[in-house]
């Protein structure tokens, strides 16, 4: 098949995002692992992923807890020039990570080709990160207001969306949608072990995240550790989306979908996981279905943590594209477990 000439993308008006890959400095992230509902999780990749690809791609969830973090990005940029020398923004985001496994059908069993983070729910506070991750990558991110307290680690981060509850008589506005909240606010940072890279991170959280005891069975591919632990090494991370525009011309229409691979490679690296401890409390929004999509309940993390790290956000693989006569040629297969 031939792959017709890809167009430029033309800039003008006002300026709301920049071209790939980002240069993501200054990095904290406050994470906590929380529990999910597994059979939601395996019905939101479905919904998401399996469902517009007519199988064609199929992920699915390896663990019924999430992790939902907070992080301040110091500063987010592009490194392709010329648009590398217009400036950054700082991003501030609260999102929700899956982690996934891409699979195979073979012979009645699901066999792992490759790792993934699913991120179904990110909320960012700047206008210029909610239209870039959105129109670029294909995040779902969604705009909000964050209200920290406390410094090396969280005691109060009250998180308000732009949305609401659906009715004839309702109007979106700002509304509470989360709190984290320290079990003993005012407590210094209390370290339950140093994670001086990626591995020491894996190896503390992998007997939490790999739990898929009441899924079905999933066996590794072939070469899947191998590439796994290189990929770790490595310091990358890989992460799928569905990157979709609304039709103009036919209302439940797209008149786009892609999903796609996104490799990150983390440059600078350093975090702890914490004695400290965290509750998290939902409210319930229309807006944002996240108990009736993913099945978290207001409740105690069951892990808390803090990392600080410096990483690029690089370019996308096409795994699948709607319209495509063939399935885009992967470039490699890169399997990734991180904590994040």
């Amino acid at each position: 098949m031939t792959t017709p000439k890809q167009p430029t993308y033309v800039n003008y008006g006002a300026m709301v995002n920049t071209n790939v890959p980002y240069l993501c400095k200054g990095t904290r992230m406050s994470g906590f692992l929380v529990e999910a509902d597994l059979d939601k999780l395996k019905a939101l990749c479905q919904k998401v992923i399996t469902a517009p690809s007519q199988g064609v791609v199929e992920y699915v969830p390896l663990s019924h807890y999430v992790v939902l973090a907070y992080a301040d990005v110091a500063s987010v940029s592009s490194i392709d020039p010329p648009l590398n020398h217009v400036g950054s923004v700082n991003e501030r985001q609260v999102a929700i990570w899956i982690l996934t496994a891409e699979v195979k059908r073979e012979a009645g069993a699901l066999v792992a080709q490759r790792l993934a983070w699913f991120v179904p729910y990110i909320i960012v506070d700047n206008p210029a990160s909610l239209t870039g991750g959105r129109e670029v990558y294909g995040y779902p991110k969604s705009f909000g207001w964050f209200d920290l307290k406390g410094d090396k680690v969280i005691d109060e981060l009250h998180v308000d969306v732009f949305g609401g509850d659906f009715g004839p008589d309702k109007q979106a506005g700002r509304h509470r949608l989360l709190e984290i909240t320290a079990l003993e606010p005012g407590a210094d940072l209390q370290v339950k072990n140093e994670w001086n890279n990626m591995s020491d991170a894996h190896d503390e959280v992998k007997e939490i995240l790999w739990d898929l005891e009441d899924g079905e069975i999933i066996i590794p591919g072939l070469h899947l550790a191998e590439d796994l632990w290189e990929d770790i090494t490595k310091h990358e991370i890989n992460q799928v989306f569905l990157k979709q525009f609304r039709s103009a011309t036919q209302g439940a229409g797209a008149d786009f979908q892609n999903i796609n691979e996104v490799r990150s490679m983390v440059t600078s690296f350093g975090g702890m996981s914490l004695l400290n401890k965290h509750k998290l409390t939902l409210h319930a929004l229309d807006s944002h279905p996240i108990t009736k999509e993913l099945g978290i309940q207001s409740q105690e993390a069951l892990l808390s943590y803090v990392i600080d790290m410096d990483f690029t956000q690089g370019t996308s693989d096409v795994v699948w594209q709607w319209g495509a006569e063939e399935e885009p040629e992967r470039k490699g297969c890169l399997p990734i477990l991180s904590f994040f």
